[in-house]
């Protein structure tokens, strides 16, 4: 029986269990991360339009000048995520406690005051609880979370 089986079958079929083993493991052990790296596409892949509703009145200058600076906007708060991703990696590998963790963002934001009273400040507040569970293992609550932004 098995001199009816080809060399290319039989590499086509440890090619094919091996996707699937490779497949289940990636689901199984390494889901949050997956999560993650989706979550971070998606935000990407949506933050980065720049349609607006322009009146017809406005030159090409300050369309252009406009959609620089929410580029540049873009690129500040992409610049806040990764270093919020980093300080947290960095807390977990010295294993911070949650106190000296929270004391390190607090000091990071107070150079985003800007962003206090913007919408992103729910996402970079949902952002930073699940990179802490992710990483730390410390569980924040929202009042945890808001106090970050005090002062």
């Amino acid at each position: 029986m098995l001199n009816n089986i080809s060399w290319a079958s039989y590499f086509y079929a440890v090619t094919i269990f091996l996707l699937i083993y490779y497949a289940f493991v990636l689901i199984v052990y390494y889901r949050n991360d997956l999560q993650n790296h989706l979550q971070k596409f998606t935000t990407r892949s949506n933050s980065s339009s720049l349609s607006h509703n322009l009146p017809a009145n406005r030159d090409a200058g300050e369309i252009i000048n406009d959609w620089q600076d929410q580029a540049d906007q873009n690129n500040s708060i992409g610049q806040l995520f990764l270093s919020l991703q980093s300080l947290i990696k960095n807390g977990a590998n010295r294993n911070f406690p949650k106190e000296e963790l929270l004391l390190s963002l607090q000091l990071k934001l107070q150079h985003y005051s800007a962003l206090k009273d913007n919408s992103l400040k729910d996402n970079i507040n949902n952002f930073i609880i699940s990179e802490c569970k992710n990483y730390c293992s410390i569980h924040l609550n929202g009042d945890e979370v808001s106090a970050l932004w005090i002062k």
